[in-house]
């Protein structure tokens, strides 16, 4: 079974570990941390629909269970100013993360062991079907993610509301291939799909945003 640092640590072959420095785009690095929780978005280089964004740890974590309490009041808090931000120009929103939590191979969905939260914003058809497949367990709070630290995972956010599955035995990229199944699309894999027209449009539908909004505390 393959193990990777967790705690911080930078991780050589991680593509999240090498994102460059000073970024060119809006959603990378440093121009969308969050300095709080440590967090920042991207696009999903192979998003599936336009707005569909990664929520990332700057720090090498494999699972967003590995962060304290506080810091993952802070995420959560955040990601609901983004989502409700974004959400006027894509959507509403669902997030969903597959925790590896170092054990990638038990199943947990997750395809780079690198923490990250899918921003999906397809929550009236998609989300609603993400949470009929499988036997949810609702947490009373988002902080309580906490509690799955040391098992692969499933996380599912949807309506203000937080729930996991513990060791779900999930295959690679699940949720990618469940918005497939759900929108009808050819494609899921997002080493293989062409989304420079998704991108395109959702760098488009918010170059006028504040960029405050994605810097968090940065300037402070």
């Amino acid at each position: 079974m393959k193990e990777v640092a967790s705690t911080g640590d930078i991780v050589t072959d991680c593509p999240f570990c090498n994102l460059p420095e000073k970024p060119d785009s809006l959603f990378d690095a440093t121009s969308s941390i969050d300095v709080e929780s440590g967090v920042f978005l991207k696009p999903d280089l192979g998003m599936l629909m336009p707005g569909h964004l990664l929520a990332v740890t700057k720090e090498h974590r494999t699972s967003f269970a590995q962060l304290d309490k506080p810091k993952l009041r802070n995420v959560n808090e955040k990601l609901s100013i983004y989502e409700s931000a974004l959400g006027e120009r894509f959507g509403r929103y669902f997030r969903l993360e597959h925790g590896s939590d170092n054990l990638i191979s038990n199943g947990s969905g997750a395809c780079i062991e690198h923490a990250h939260i899918h921003l999906v914003p397809a929550d009236e058809d998609v989300g609603e079907h993400i949470q009929e497949q499988l036997q949810w367990e609702q947490l009373s709070a988002y902080e309580d993610l906490i509690e799955f630290k040391g098992t692969p995972y499933i996380y599912l956010g949807r309506l203000a509301m937080h729930y996991a599955v513990p060791d779900p035995r999930l295959s690679g990229q699940w949720v990618r291939k469940e918005i497939a199944r759900v929108r009808e699309l050819d494609q899921w894999d997002w080493g293989i799909v062409d989304a420079k027209a998704e991108l395109n449009e959702t760098l488009t539908r918010i170059e006028d945003f504040p960029l405050e909004i994605f810097r968090g505390r940065i300037d402070e």
